[in-house]
């Protein structure tokens, strides 16, 4: 370390063995030179130098939008109100009537789904309906083709989108590549849908940071369950954002993955004919 003054021998952020790394400068902020442009930052740049940043970080420019005053808290809506509205959703926007004739192929009832999977996605649901979670959030589950829709307090999968051999490649590609076997063999994929104006709508911005946070809640529950059903998950939150929203037929912005689970175990499709509306149509 000769070079270095006393202080900064004693204070010193430079290791003699190591390069520098992420330990460097971590809670001891390194101050540039005000003329250093960076022409591709990366992480690590844009935190050694987030405080001469005219642009500013994204991510504090929402907390900054998402704190509260006191007189925020005072009128925000009452759990009550909000419980109320969680229920009248649940029971509006996430109820599906039986059609007369043949629905198969359209709803799936959850005794169908081989285990591990359709006792896992059952406990989930009612979990859901008990606690609100399927609120901020859905549960899509990509098996047999399809992306499908589990409601909360359902007994049945509701049947959204087709899934192709090619878009399903995709999806499995867009995980990082230490988990992409899990992913290859996997029997079913499910994706943690995040919906924050469904919190906005009450909350404002803050509503945003609610829905991530419950989302949460709700990846932690199924990762819980599907591991007690005996699917091995793996859980993937780091991915290709534009590539899974693509596949899933979602906007990435109003409506977008937060996590993707790989349930390992392998669940063969029910018995019975195709039929219902063509595919491509969207539950709603």
């Amino acid at each position: 370390m000769t070079g270095l003054s006393d202080f900064q021998q004693e204070n010193r952020i430079v290791f003699e063995t190591e390069e520098p790394g992420y330990e460097h400068g971590v809670e001891q902020t390194v101050l540039s030179g005000p003329g250093l442009q960076l022409l591709n930052p990366t992480a690590r740049d844009q935190y050694q130098h987030r405080l001469h940043d005219v642009d500013g970080s994204v991510s504090e420019l929402f907390q900054a939008n998402a704190r509260w005053r006191q007189c925020d808290l005072l009128s925000a809506p009452s759990e009550e109100e909000q419980k109320q509205l969680r229920s009248w959703f649940l029971a509006s926007g996430r109820t599906y009537t039986t059609v007369d004739g043949d629905t198969s192929g359209i709803q799936i009832p959850l005794d169908q789904v081989p285990a591990p999977l359709g006792p896992g996605l059952a406990a989930l649901a009612e979990i859901g309906g008990d606690s609100g979670v399927l609120y901020a959030s859905d549960i899509v589950v990509v098996w047999q083709g399809h992306t499908w829709l589990l409601p909360a307090s359902s007994d049945r999968l509701v049947r959204m989108r087709r899934i192709s051999d090619t878009k399903l490649q995709r999806l499995r590609a867009a995980v990082p590549e230490d988990k992409r076997s899990a992913f290859d063999e996997a029997a079913a994929i499910v994706s943690v849908t995040t919906v924050p104006w469904r919190i906005e709508i009450m909350q404002g911005p803050r509503g945003y940071r609610v829905a991530l946070q419950q989302s949460g809640l709700l990846l932690a529950a199924t990762m819980q369950i599907l591991s007690r059903s005996g699917g091995a998950p793996i859980v993937a939150t780091e991915f290709a954002d534009v590539v899974v929203d693509d596949v899933l037929d979602q906007d990435g912005v109003e409506r977008f993955t937060t996590a993707l689970v790989a349930v390992s175990a392998r669940a063969q499709a029910p018995q019975h004919p195709q039929a219902g509306p063509a595919d491509g149509q969207e539950s709603k």
